[in-house]
Protein backbone atom coordinates (compact mmCIF):
# COMPACT_ATOMS: atom_id res chain seq x y z
CA UNK A 1 0.00 0.00 0.00
CA UNK A 2 1.17 3.29 -1.17
CA UNK A 3 0.22 6.43 1.67
CA UNK A 4 -0.43 9.66 -0.18
CA UNK A 5 -0.66 12.33 1.60
CA UNK A 6 -2.61 15.80 0.03
CA UNK A 7 -2.12 19.08 1.61
CA UNK A 8 -1.99 22.73 1.07
CA UNK A 9 -2.64 26.09 2.36
CA UNK A 10 -6.52 27.21 2.72
CA UNK A 11 -8.60 27.74 -0.08
CA UNK A 12 -5.95 25.92 -1.99
CA UNK A 13 -8.41 23.33 -3.42
CA UNK A 14 -7.04 20.46 -1.34
CA UNK A 15 -11.23 19.07 -1.66
CA UNK A 16 -11.50 19.58 -5.41
CA UNK A 17 -7.96 17.67 -6.25
CA UNK A 18 -8.96 14.46 -3.61
CA UNK A 19 -12.97 14.54 -5.80
CA UNK A 20 -11.09 14.02 -8.89
CA UNK A 21 -9.01 11.54 -7.31
CA UNK A 22 -11.59 9.80 -6.17
CA UNK A 23 -12.41 8.95 -9.14
CA UNK A 24 -9.62 6.45 -9.97
CA UNK A 25 -11.34 4.75 -6.77
CA UNK A 26 -9.07 5.63 -4.54
CA UNK A 27 -10.38 5.82 -0.75
CA UNK A 28 -9.48 9.11 1.07
CA UNK A 29 -9.40 10.17 4.75
CA UNK A 30 -10.73 13.64 5.11
CA UNK A 31 -8.29 14.81 8.53
CA UNK A 32 -9.48 17.94 8.51
CA UNK A 33 -13.07 16.86 8.24
CA UNK A 34 -12.27 14.12 11.23
CA UNK A 35 -11.04 16.68 13.08
CA UNK A 36 -14.19 18.94 12.92
CA UNK A 37 -16.49 15.80 13.92
CA UNK A 38 -13.94 15.03 16.90
CA UNK A 39 -14.30 18.59 18.00
CA UNK A 40 -18.11 18.11 18.47
CA UNK A 41 -18.89 14.40 19.01
CA UNK A 42 -15.52 13.17 21.36
CA UNK A 43 -16.00 14.15 24.89
CA UNK A 44 -12.13 13.55 26.28
CA UNK A 45 -11.50 16.52 23.31
CA UNK A 46 -14.79 18.68 24.37
CA UNK A 47 -13.31 18.31 27.87
CA UNK A 48 -9.66 19.60 26.95
CA UNK A 49 -11.02 22.45 24.88
CA UNK A 50 -12.77 23.89 27.48
CA UNK A 51 -10.21 23.54 30.10
CA UNK A 52 -8.01 25.40 27.73
CA UNK A 53 -9.89 28.04 25.93
CA UNK A 54 -12.67 28.62 28.51
CA UNK A 55 -16.06 27.25 28.79
CA UNK A 56 -17.36 29.85 25.73
CA UNK A 57 -15.38 27.75 23.72
CA UNK A 58 -18.85 25.79 22.87
CA UNK A 59 -22.30 26.85 22.48
CA UNK A 60 -25.20 25.88 25.46
CA UNK A 61 -26.39 22.98 22.25
CA UNK A 62 -22.61 21.79 22.11
CA UNK A 63 -21.77 22.84 18.87
CA UNK A 64 -18.13 24.54 18.86
CA UNK A 65 -18.00 28.36 19.02
CA UNK A 66 -15.59 28.34 15.77
CA UNK A 67 -15.91 32.87 16.25
CA UNK A 68 -14.70 32.97 19.62
CA UNK A 69 -12.27 29.98 18.64
CA UNK A 70 -10.77 31.62 15.83
CA UNK A 71 -10.32 35.03 17.65
CA UNK A 72 -8.88 34.14 21.01
CA UNK A 73 -6.62 31.36 19.12
CA UNK A 74 -5.53 32.52 16.08
CA UNK A 75 -3.80 35.88 17.85
CA UNK A 76 -1.29 33.33 20.23
CA UNK A 77 0.68 30.48 18.16
CA UNK A 78 1.17 29.07 21.64
CA UNK A 79 -2.80 28.29 21.68
CA UNK A 80 -2.53 27.05 18.42
CA UNK A 81 -0.05 24.48 18.87
CA UNK A 82 -2.01 23.65 22.40
CA UNK A 83 -5.11 22.95 20.17
CA UNK A 84 -3.35 20.87 17.91
CA UNK A 85 -1.74 19.00 20.49
CA UNK A 86 -5.31 18.34 21.87
CA UNK A 87 -6.86 17.48 18.15
CA UNK A 88 -4.16 15.78 16.10
CA UNK A 89 -3.28 12.52 18.66
CA UNK A 90 -7.17 11.42 17.96
CA UNK A 91 -7.48 12.43 14.50
CA UNK A 92 -4.27 9.97 14.15
CA UNK A 93 -5.98 7.45 15.84
CA UNK A 94 -9.02 8.15 13.89
CA UNK A 95 -6.82 7.51 10.67
CA UNK A 96 -5.71 4.57 11.72
CA UNK A 97 -8.43 2.84 12.58
CA UNK A 98 -10.03 3.60 8.81
CA UNK A 99 -6.70 2.28 7.42
CA UNK A 100 -7.60 -1.24 8.74
CA UNK A 101 -10.34 -1.14 6.86
CA UNK A 102 -8.26 -0.32 3.44
CA UNK A 103 -6.13 -3.05 4.11
CA UNK A 104 -6.85 -4.48 0.39
CA UNK A 105 -6.38 -1.02 -1.30
CA UNK A 106 -3.13 -0.44 -3.05
CA UNK A 107 -3.13 3.33 -3.33
CA UNK A 108 -4.69 5.55 0.10
CA UNK A 109 -5.05 9.07 0.42
CA UNK A 110 -4.82 11.16 3.58
CA UNK A 111 -5.61 15.16 2.90
CA UNK A 112 -5.08 17.18 5.39
CA UNK A 113 -3.92 20.87 5.79
CA UNK A 114 -1.28 20.82 8.50
CA UNK A 115 1.03 17.56 6.92
CA UNK A 116 4.40 19.10 7.48
CA UNK A 117 3.52 21.36 10.28
CA UNK A 118 2.42 18.23 12.78
CA UNK A 119 5.15 15.96 11.08
CA UNK A 120 2.67 13.23 9.47
CA UNK A 121 4.32 13.57 6.36
CA UNK A 122 6.98 11.26 7.59
CA UNK A 123 4.17 8.57 7.97
CA UNK A 124 3.02 8.94 4.63
CA UNK A 125 4.90 7.74 1.43
CA UNK A 126 4.67 10.50 -0.92
CA UNK A 127 3.04 14.30 -0.39
CA UNK A 128 0.84 15.98 -3.41
CA UNK A 129 0.77 19.60 -2.62
CA UNK A 130 -2.13 21.82 -3.76
CA UNK A 131 -1.10 25.16 -4.58
CA UNK A 132 -2.92 28.68 -5.96
CA UNK A 133 -2.85 32.20 -5.79
CA UNK A 134 -2.87 33.74 -2.67
CA UNK A 135 -5.80 36.07 -4.29
CA UNK A 136 -7.94 32.76 -5.46
CA UNK A 137 -7.03 31.50 -2.37
CA UNK A 138 -8.97 34.49 -0.14
CA UNK A 139 -11.68 34.51 -2.73
CA UNK A 140 -12.58 30.97 -2.73
CA UNK A 141 -12.41 31.02 1.86
CA UNK A 142 -14.67 33.60 1.39
CA UNK A 143 -17.33 32.50 -0.41
CA UNK A 144 -17.63 29.21 1.07
CA UNK A 145 -16.94 30.54 5.17
CA UNK A 146 -19.50 33.50 5.77
CA UNK A 147 -18.04 33.31 9.02
CA UNK A 148 -15.01 34.84 8.25
CA UNK A 149 -13.74 38.47 6.52
CA UNK A 150 -10.73 39.01 4.64
CA UNK A 151 -8.68 40.08 7.45
CA UNK A 152 -8.92 36.70 9.35
CA UNK A 153 -7.99 34.96 5.99
CA UNK A 154 -5.03 36.60 5.21
CA UNK A 155 -4.19 35.57 9.24
CA UNK A 156 -4.97 32.19 8.41
CA UNK A 157 -2.50 32.45 5.66
CA UNK A 158 0.30 34.42 7.35
CA UNK A 159 0.12 31.51 10.38
CA UNK A 160 0.07 28.56 8.12
CA UNK A 161 3.64 27.35 6.62
CA UNK A 162 4.28 29.18 3.55
CA UNK A 163 3.23 27.56 0.57
CA UNK A 164 6.55 28.00 -0.99
CA UNK A 165 8.34 25.94 1.58
CA UNK A 166 5.18 23.48 1.05
CA UNK A 167 6.33 23.44 -2.71
CA UNK A 168 9.25 22.69 -2.15
CA UNK A 169 9.04 19.38 0.46
CA UNK A 170 6.28 17.68 -1.59
CA UNK A 171 7.01 14.97 -3.84
CA UNK A 172 4.10 16.51 -6.26
CA UNK A 173 2.77 19.72 -7.01
CA UNK A 174 -0.63 20.68 -8.20
CA UNK A 175 -1.44 24.26 -9.43
CA UNK A 176 -4.78 25.19 -9.01
CA UNK A 177 -5.64 28.87 -10.30
CA UNK A 178 -7.06 28.03 -13.45
CA UNK A 179 -4.48 25.65 -14.59
CA UNK A 180 -5.88 21.85 -16.22
CA UNK A 181 -6.97 20.34 -12.94
CA UNK A 182 -7.82 16.76 -14.19
CA UNK A 183 -5.14 16.81 -16.43
CA UNK A 184 -2.30 17.12 -13.70
CA UNK A 185 -4.55 14.94 -11.48
CA UNK A 186 -4.24 12.22 -13.96
CA UNK A 187 -0.51 12.53 -14.81
CA UNK A 188 0.28 11.47 -11.05
CA UNK A 189 -2.19 9.22 -10.88
CA UNK A 190 -0.05 7.23 -13.82
CA UNK A 191 2.93 7.98 -12.24
CA UNK A 192 1.03 6.19 -8.42
CA UNK A 193 0.02 3.03 -10.66
CA UNK A 194 3.59 2.69 -11.95
CA UNK A 195 5.05 2.94 -8.27
CA UNK A 196 2.33 0.43 -6.80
Amino acid sequence: MIKIGITGGIGSGKTTVCKLFEKFNIPIFYADDEAKKIIIQNKKCKYQIINAFGEESYFKDGTLNRKYLADYIFSDNKKVILLNAIIHPLVDLSFNNWLDKHKACSIIMKEAALLFETGLHKKLDKIIVVDASEEIRIERVLARDKHRNKEQIKNIIDKQMPQSEKNKLGDFLILNSGEDLEGQVLKIFKQLKIES
